[in-house]
This record gives structure tokens, C-alpha cells and sequence, in this order.
């Protein structure tokens, strides 16, 4: 039999199966924590019980890879294969969760009702403290959620506002002021994935508000995400109170913020990086230098669905060209994954370390973690902080 080229880690199953996994299929998870629906013993137990449950499926994959247990299929058919397969289990075992997600064609987003807080289909296009608007790519439909990601509204974003302006008056929610956070997820992934972080920064209190922004990471460009982005942040920074706003992007959310402070500008020719009022940026795994897995991806059927992959796919020199350098302070965190070495070189299971480098960059330091842990390590959270105040990692 021939040999198999290598193009990806050897973990990549693993960790792209866990990815998919904590996102959709084990989002019953992470409701009680992110939602504080069951903080009690038996909540506790519950929570336990699915992340056993996510570790064995990772196991499964990346067993599959080692054993070459998908002999036989071609290699761009195996991860189609393995996408629809998490989508088949996340459909199984997690239904009335993902309902709640609000996935699929022609469902309405139903008010009063528990949602994940927005994955893959839904862009937020208005914060005010920690409520936010969101706009379905599918439908065409605005909603409402409150900090708690409950739909309290849906319908046209006319009708949202208006909610919107009547709870600020019955609740007394002050005005945005000070200094903002905003934390960004990467491809295929939502908010849950880094609900962790804007948690923990919450609770230090150096942010009046901590803006965990959703976009539908699978269908749109890096530009495309960088305009729509820019739609939601520039009426935040021309707020008279607000101070200073800093960033925090993951994989390639972290390419959409590095695009958006680096070469693009807007149609009236400003860009946003030029703004007084930008802070610091940290990248959390970036693929500063282009991604061979999203390549990979890009030359089978899933490059045909998912527009960001032509972007990722692209190698550093043209992503310098197309994206060009963030123009504030900032510094990156790479992931160190034990054993699973690329050619020799320390990865997060996804990434090698040294596709995270990025000229200009302030600090650079490595966490041990694969790709999805990194942004949900307490290590993690205290060097943000640092940097984002000192401009330098612990």
C-alpha cells in the first residue's frame, strides 16, 4: 500500500472532531455553565459526564487517522465524511439543542426561548452592553437576545431596537462607556467557544462590557466578515464615553481583526486602526502564515461550500499583501500540543508553531493546548490581561 502523504498533523482528526463536537453535539455541555440553568451537584455531574463523553469521541478520530482505519477512501472524501458525520450525531444526540441554535432553513427565532448565543448562520449587527442583535443569513431575520442569550424579540431589526430601547428604560442599563473588550472565534466555531473568557473578564471588572461577538464563520470571506464586523464595532467607537476598545481573535477570527487594523479601509477612505480609541490586539492560535489543513480543505468539495478557505488557504507572503500587518500593539499565543509534533515541530494539533508568527509582533509566547483548549485555559486569560494592559506577556 502506498505511504500516506502528510499533509496535515497527525492529530488533526482528533482535534477538528472535538472542535465540531464542543460546538454543536456537546453544547448541552456548556449550556448550564455559559447560562447558569444548573449550578447544583447533579449539574455538576451532568456537565462531567458529557466531557468524558466529548474525550472519547476525540479518541475515536484520532484513533481512525493512526490506524488508517479509512482505508481505502479517498482522502478529500474522508473529511467530507467526517463533517456530515458530526453533523449526523450533533442531529442525534443533541436535537433540541441545536434547535435552539437555530440552524437549519425557515426556522423562526422563537422569543422567550433559551438559544446557544448564535453559531455559524447568525452575525450580531448591534451590541448595547451585553444585549445584542442578531440577523439571520438564511432567513433574513433580525432577534433579540439578552446577556443571558434568551430571545426576548424577533422580527425586523426595527422591531428589535424597539424592544430594545423600551428594556434599557425599564432595566436602567447605562450607556457604553470606558473601556470595551471584544473577543472574536474563529472558522466553524461560535461565541460559546470563548463564553469562558468574556466570563472570566467580567468578573476582573477592568472592562465595562465584553462584547463575545457571533458571525457566520463557514460562508463569508475575510473581507466580507471584515465589513460586516466593521459595521458593528465602528458605531461602538464613535460613542463619546468610550474610551479605549481592545481585541482578542481566535484562528480565524484573528485574521479578520488582523485584516480589519491592518491594510483594509472603508469606501470614505479612514480605517478603523487609525481610530484613537483602538487599544491592543492578541491573537490566539493565528494562521499568520496561511494554513495547510485549510488548504487541504479548500482543493475538495468542503472548498466549494465554505468561502473563508481560499483565504486561509493563501501562504504568508500573500497574506501579508492581502490582509497586511495591525497597525496597534499586539502579540501572539500559539498552542503546544503534546505528541503532536509536524515534521518536527511543536503544533496545537492544528497549527505548527511557527505559521503563528507575524512580523511586527510585540510579544509572541506558546501555551501548552491544542487549538480549541487554548482560549479556555485560565494561563491563557492572565497573559491577555497582561499584554492588554502592559503590552507584554507573564
Amino acid at each position: 500500500m502506498p505511504a500516506v502523504r502528510k499533509v496535515i498533523p497527525d492529530g488533526f482528526w482528533s482535534e477538528i472532531g472535538s472542535h465540531l463536537i464542543f460546538n454543536l453535539f456537546f453544547i448541552e455541555a456548556f449550556l448550564p455553565l455559559r447560562f447558569k440553568r444548573d449550578e447544583t451537584a447533579a449539574g455538576a455531574e451532568r456537565f462531567s459526564f458529557w466531557l468524558n463523553l466529548a474525550e472519547l469521541a476525540g479518541d475515536f478520530y484520532h484513533g481512525c487517522v493512526m490506524s488508517r482505519f479509512f482505508i481505502g477512501i479517498p482522502f478529500l472524501n474522508l473529511v467530507s465524511a467526517a463533517g456530515i458525520l458530526s453533523l449526523l450525531l450533533t442531529a442525534l444526540f443533541s436535537f433540541q439543542s441545536v434547535l435552539s441554535a437555530q440552524l437549519f432553513p425557515g426556522q423562526d427565532a422563537v422569543p422567550e426561548t433559551q438559544t446557544t448565543g448564535g453559531i455559524f448562520l447568525w452575525q450580531d449587527v448591534l451590541f448595547f452592553q451585553e444585549w445584542h442583535i442578531q440577523h439571520s443569513i438564511l432567513t433574513g431575520e433580525y432577534r433579540l437576545l439578552d446577556p443571558a442569550a434568551v430571545c426576548r424579540a424577533a422580527g425586523s431589526r426595527e422591531f428589535c431596537e424597539k424592544v430594545l430601547a423600551k428594556r434599557r428604560e425599564q432595566l436602567a442599563i447605562p450607556p457604553m462607556s470606558g473601556k470595551i473588550l471584544v473577543l472574536l472565534h474563529g472558522f466553524a466555531s461560535g461565541p460559546i467557544l470563548l463564553e469562558n473568557m468574556a466570563l472570566w473578564f467580567r468578573k476582573q471588572g477592568e472592562y465595562s462590557a465584553v462584547i463575545n461577538a457571533a458571525y457566520p464563520s463557514l460562508f463569508l470571506t475575510v473581507g466580507e466578515q471584515v465589513e460586516k464586523f466593521d459595521l458593528l464595532i465602528r458605531p461602538i467607537l464613535e460613542l463619546d464615553k468610550v474610551e479605549k476598545i481592545d481585541f482578542v481573535g481566535h484562528s480565524m477570527g484573528a485574521i479578520v481583526l488582523r485584516c480589519w487594523l491592518g491594510k483594509w479601509t472603508r469606501e470614505d477612505g479612514t480605517s478603523p486602526a487609525d481610530d484613537p480609541k483602538i487599544g491592543r490586539l492578541v491573537q490566539l492560535c493565528p494562521p499568520n502564515q496561511g494554513s495547510s489543513i485549510a488548504m487541504t480543505h479548500n482543493m475538495g468539495p468542503i472548498g466549494l461550500l465554505f468561502a473563508p478557505l481560499d483565504d486561509l488557504s493563501m501562504n504568508g507572503k500573500q497574506m501579508k499583501e492581502k490582509f497586511g500587518i495591525p497597525k496597534c500593539d499586539f502579540g501572539v499565543i500559539a498552542g503546544v500540543e503534546e505528541g503532536e509534533d509536524f515534521y518536527g515541530e511543536e503544533s496545537d494539533a492544528v497549527l505548527p508553531v511557527s505559521t503563528t508568527h507575524l512580523d511586527g509582533e510585540k510579544d509572541w509566547m506558546k501555551i501548552k493546548g491544542s487549538h480549541s483548549a487554548i482560549p479556555n485555559r485560565i494561563e491563557t486569560f492572565e497573559n491577555v490581561r497582561a499584554f492588554l494592559n502592559d503590552g507584554k506577556f507573564l
